[in-house]
């Protein structure tokens, strides 16, 4: 079966315009996280330090666990 040049350009317009659709909806939900977690802004950028996390991990952790989560002096090996 062979797809005509019209149809594939049709076909690939809707998936780009379905692609900027997603995009903008996690550009919203990246702002609306980042303003919901902007009171531990000093937690989340503390976190960010840690090598190998970002700011996106950063702020998944503190979602999870909380920024007043109290630390272990027992090391797991």
């Amino acid at each position: 079966m062979m797809i005509s040049s019209s149809s594939s350009a049709a076909v690939s317009g809707s998936l780009l315009e379905e692609l900027q659709f997603i995009d903008q909806q996690i550009s919203k939900l990246d702002q609306e996280l980042a303003s919901l977690l902007s009171r531990h802004h000093d937690a989340v950028v503390h976190l960010a330090e840690i090598p190998g996390l970002g700011v996106d991990s950063a702020q998944q952790i503190i979602a999870e666990v909380g920024a007043g989560a109290a630390t272990s002096t027992n090391a797991i090996c």
